[in-house]
This record gives C-alpha cells, sequence and structure tokens, in this order.
C-alpha cells in the first residue's frame, strides 16, 4: 500500500520531551516554544511528520495547545484531533491544494469525500457515522481559523463564518447484546476478560476505565447481598469523578479472581486490577481483540462498545420503572450523570433504542441484575 504523505506518531511524553533541547537547537522553533515545552504534564502529545519523517510544525504545534487544553485522562481527545487533521493534510496532498489557499468549497468536497469513504482516500470497512464526519471537518476548520487568528499562517477558512452541514441525519440506533449472546461470550472469554465485560456491560464502564480499575479500592467496598446494587467512585471521561453502580454479585466475583488467579503484577502494576498473564496492566486494544474473537465464535456481530450500549438501555429501563412506581427520579438525566454525558442530546437516543430492543432488554435484565433489576 502506498505511503501517505502525512502520519500520526503518538507521544507519551514523559519519555521523548528531555529530547526538546535537542529539537530547539536544530529547529528556530519561535512561538512554539512555549507550547511545546509546557506539555510533559499532559497524558499524551501527537506529532504529525511527512514521508521523510520531517515534523509539520504547525500541524503538531495545533495539537500541542489542544493537549494543554484538555482534561482527557488518556489523551484520547488529542488522538481524535490528530487524525482529523492527518485525513486533513493528506486530502488536501491527493488534491495539490496549498494549506494557504484552501477555501469554504475545498472544505465542503472534504466533508463529502469523508462521509462517502471514496476509494483510494480512506479505506474504512463500512459508511463513517455523521459525528465522525463533522468532528473530522470541525478539526480542519479550526485549525485554519487558529492559524489565521494567531498569525501562524494566512487562511481565507480561517476567516469563514459557521458552516452549514448538510449530512443525512444519523439512522443508527444504538445496538444491544442479547442475554443468550452475553451468556455465550462471557462464558468462553478467559480470565480476566469476562470480568471486564462483566463490568463494561453492568456498570457502563469504557475501555479506559475498565484498564484503570483500582484492586485496592474494590477490595475496601463493603460485601453485600448478592442481589443487592453496590456503588464505586470511578474516574470516568474528562477526569471527572462518577458514582458508579453495579451488582454486588460482580463485586464477589471480582474479590474471588483477586484472590485466587490475579497474576503476580510487574513493578508499578501492583495496585492495577485487571492484569495480562505476565503481569502488565491491559490495554484496551486486547480487551475489545478478546470480545471481537469470543463473539465470532458464535456469529455475533457485536464489538465490546455494544455492552456500553446494553448498560444504557437496561438502565434506563430500570430508572423508567421507578419513576412510574413514583419514584422521585429522573430517567434521562440520572442515565446522563452514569454514562458520564456532557450533553444529554447524546443520551436522548437510548429512548428509541429502549422501545426497539423491549424483549431484549427484559431478558438482559434477569440476566445483567437478577432480582435487584426491579428493586
Amino acid at each position: 500500500m502506498e505511503m501517505k504523505p502525512y502520519r500520526l506518531e503518538l507521544i507519551r511524553p514523559s519519555t521523548v520531551l528531555p529530547l526538546i533541547h535537542d529539537v530547539r537547537q536544530e529547529f528556530d522553533l519561535g512561538p512554539f516554544e512555549p507550547t511545546m515545552w509546557r506539555t510533559n504534564d499532559v497524558p499524551l502529545i501527537a506529532a504529525i511528520l511527512n514521508r521523510d519523517n520531517k515534523i509539520h510544525w504547525l500541524s503538531t504545534t495545533y495539537l500541542a495547545e489542544r493537549a494543554l487544553e484538555s482534561t482527557s485522562l488518556t489523551g484520547d481527545t488529542v488522538r481524535s484531533y490528530g487524525y482529523s487533521l492527518v485525513l486533513w493534510l493528506n486530502y488536501l496532498s491527493s488534491k495539490n491544494l496549498l494549506l494557504e489557499l484552501v477555501t469554504e468549497a475545498d472544505l465542503q468536497i472534504f466533508r463529502n469525500t469523508v462521509w462517502n469513504r471514496n476509494s483510494g482516500f480512506s479505506e474504512p470497512r463500512q459508511k463513517a457515522y455523521r459525528s465522525t464526519v463533522i468532528a473530522r471537518v470541525e478539526t480542519a476548520r479550526r485549525f485554519h481559523e487558529w492559524g489565521q487568528s494567531n498569525g501562524k499562517f494566512f487562511s481565507p477558512l480561517g476567516m469563514g463564518g459557521p458552516m452549514r452541514y448538510t449530512l443525512p441525519p444519523e439512522q443508527r440506533l444504538p445496538k444491544i447484546v442479547k442475554a443468550t449472546e452475553l451468556k455465550n461470550i462471557i462464558g468462553i472469554a478467559p480470565e480476566p476478560y469476562n470480568l471486564a465485560f462483566k463490568w463494561a456491560v453492568t456498570a457502563g464502564l469504557r475501555r479506559f476505565e475498565l484498564c484503570g480499575l483500582s484492586k485496592g479500592q474494590v477490595e475496601s467496598l463493603t460485601y453485600g447481598d448478592l442481589n443487592e446494587i453496590g456503588e464505586m467512585d470511578v474516574y470516568r471521561k474528562g477526569g471527572r469523578l462518577i458514582t458508579t453502580y453495579f451488582p454486588n454479585a460482580l463485586l464477589h466475583d471480582t474479590i474471588w479472581y483477586i484472590q485466587t488467579s490475579r497474576p503476580t503484577p510487574k513493578k508499578g502494576m501492583e495496585d492495577v486490577l485487571f492484569l495480562s498473564p505476565n503481569g502488565y496492566k491491559l490495554q484496551r486494544e486486547e480487551i475489545s481483540r478478546v470480545f471481537r474473537r469470543c463473539a465470532d465464535k458464535f456469529g455475533i456481530g457485536a464489538v465490546l462498545h455494544h455492552l456500553r450500549h446494553t448498560f444504557a438501555v437496561t438502565t434506563l429501563e430500570i430508572l423508567q420503572r421507578k419513576a412510574n412506581a413514583g419514584g422521585s427520579v429522573n430517567p434521562l438525566k440520572t442515565l446522563q450523570i452514569l454514562m458520564g454525558h456532557r450533553s444529554l442530546e447524546s443520551t436522548q437516543i437510548y429512548l428509541r433504542a429502549m422501545d426497539v430492543y423491549s424483549d431484549e432488554v427484559a431478558e438482559a435484565l434477569s440476566f445483567l441484575y437478577g432480582a435487584a433489576s426491579v428493586a
């Protein structure tokens, strides 16, 4: 496959920024210098390199500033910005367009190209989500606005007004994993992946949140009746500490794992809950791969993130029941908090999904929570 003109390099600052002194001697960084020096305190920074492995300083400095502004614990925000900018720069290169001369019309064509996934430009296996397309286009626009307003480079695009999106409305509903599918996947998944899957589907945790669970915090929790719901504070997306709920039966399973089969941790991994066989913290990508392999064995067309969808829909059903029974609870607002959504609009789609998957929700409630689902 032909190498693209630009690629993204993700960097853990603590491992490479001591070398910045050498970089400063070779390059005249000018206004970039203060930004680059302060990035040693963020979880991730991103550099964009060309075919000759030379840094594209304009985009890399923009990404460094975004890293400083981000509250992400894992660097996912700057990673997303980086992928979007690489896509944009490679598109400009493929069309022989100069960064300083692109216009609103060029950005509109780029938007359509990403939406339709034109052959040769990008090769994903399925059509892009509308929200993803908008994020890619908005990143390109903000980069040009930054360049124009800060005097980094002249840009007609950077002086434009807000863009009018005309993409088709999103038609995809959140997908839930049926109770029988959950039983099959969890039944063949090795430890501790089976436990990670259970935490994902009963607490709505993202991959990085699963990987960040603490052994000490779990051990400090009070045992309760197996049919009751426990709670634990977890750092969620954006660095927010949010109370997370789970069946006590899952806590018992997790303590049993710690006491009987958790591998001996490597140095620095002592308080990590989920460890790989060699004693290191589970990686997000590996959790997804194991889930995919288990699902494929049963011909189940689900991915790991669908466990989070399942949590959302089943939890909304529980909250709706409580509200209908006279409880003082706002189901959508409560679910928004539990999901860690900043916007209520992101949560509302689960209302429609709950109606579509009503039968599956009832089965999933019984499998995940048992008697606790109607408490």
